[in-house]
């Protein structure tokens, strides 16, 4: 079903179709919002953690039942840290049984031999949060991580990839260059090569306009350290890719093919993404008022796909009349689907 949904939701994408037969190839399911970190840039740090913040078990099964047949990835993040919730490894038990691309990210922040173990022989992709070099600047701005649970849980999760022979690719760095990160950024990359990790992702932070730790404040500084951190990653075979404009110059400095501006977003066709209380979005960056347009508990998932927000969110995505909060990604993100 997965190969036929996949063809019906690109021709409606091409054809500019409102109401879709086809089902979002890509979902984003968020089984917690709860964090066990507060890192200095997530806007959830002053969250306090409850138990209501966590997805229904049989509501989650629910939710794959419907829609994980058609699914080409299932990614099982959201703005918690997806590990923490009590009944996690059930939902990994109930993802298993279906044939799609699953992954998560993750902080990585919890030594749990036996659920890294799980996940990569189950055929898990692994995004690892990865902000800082040092114990120093990773532990600042990953406040209430441990450097040494970081590296120890990097360690296995090598051994296990090399014991299973797994694809390196399916475990990845995500790094969000920051002020307090900038100048450690080819220490990043060494100690991914240490760690057999050869992708890393780079996603500039986003601020307010005035915030010092904005890239924009540091344009220097910036060119300088991709220049040699790309220059060495090349003779490492590591790639480096770019998911948004980090600076004027990073096409000089990246193999990847895919380095170009979003023209029209796919995301309200292609992509959905589902809180852990079932309010529903077309976009992973937008799960805020007025971008959650649809409750999967208020109604059936073909009806609220196609209510008459998500017919909007897809007329307007790529006129002038859009949402202000997307110009930023048609200005600055790369396409990558």
């Amino acid at each position: 079903m997965s190969l036929e949904n996949k063809k019906l939701n690109f021709s409606e994408f091409e054809n500019k179709k409102l109401v879709l037969k086809s089902y979002p190839q890509k979902l984003f399911v968020e089984i917690t919002r709860n964090c066990n970190l507060k890192c200095s840039m997530c806007d959830n740090r002053k969250q306090k953690n409850s138990e209501k913040f966590n997805m229904n078990i049989e509501f989650f099964k629910k939710i794959a039942d419907e829609l994980f047949p058609y699914a080409k990835i299932v990614d099982l993040r959201g703005f918690g840290e997806s590990i923490i919730h009590p009944e996690f490894e059930k939902f990994v038990e109930y993802t298993i049984k279906y044939d799609c691309d699953f992954g998560l990210v993750t902080n990585l922040a919890i030594k749990k031999d036996s659920l890294w173990k799980k996940l990569l022989e189950n055929n898990f992709w692994l995004g690892i949060s990865f902000d800082g070099a040092t114990k120093e600047t990773f532990e600042k701005i990953r406040k209430g991580s441990k450097f040494e649970t970081i590296t120890h849980n990097l360690e296995l999760i090598q051994k296990i990839r090399d014991k299973n022979n797994i694809n390196s690719w399916r475990t990845y760095f995500i790094v969000t260059l920051q002020n307090k990160n900038i100048d450690e950024l080819k220490d990043i990359v060494k100690l991914a090569k240490k760690f057999g990790i050869n992708r890393i992702e780079l996603n500039p932070v986003q601020l307010s306009f005035f915030n010092f730790n904005k890239l924009f404040f540091h344009k220097k500084r910036v060119e300088k350290n991709l220049k040699k951190t790309v220059n060495y990653a090349n003779k490492h075979n590591i790639t480096v890719l770019f998911d948004g404009k980090i600076s004027t110059t990073e096409k000089e400095h990246t193999s990847n093919s895919n380095i170009k501006i979003i023209k029209r977003c796919k995301n309200p066709w292609t992509n959905l993404y589902i809180s852990y209380d079932g309010k529903i979005g077309p976009c992973n960056h937008l799960m805020r008022k007025p971008f959650v347009i649809g409750d999967l508990k208020k109604g059936s998932f073909k009806k609220e796909w196609n209510n008459k927000d998500f017919k909007e969110f897809r007329k307007y995505n790529d006129t002038k009349l859009r949402y202000r909060a997307c110009n930023w990604c048609y200005k600055n993100r790369y396409d990558h689907f």
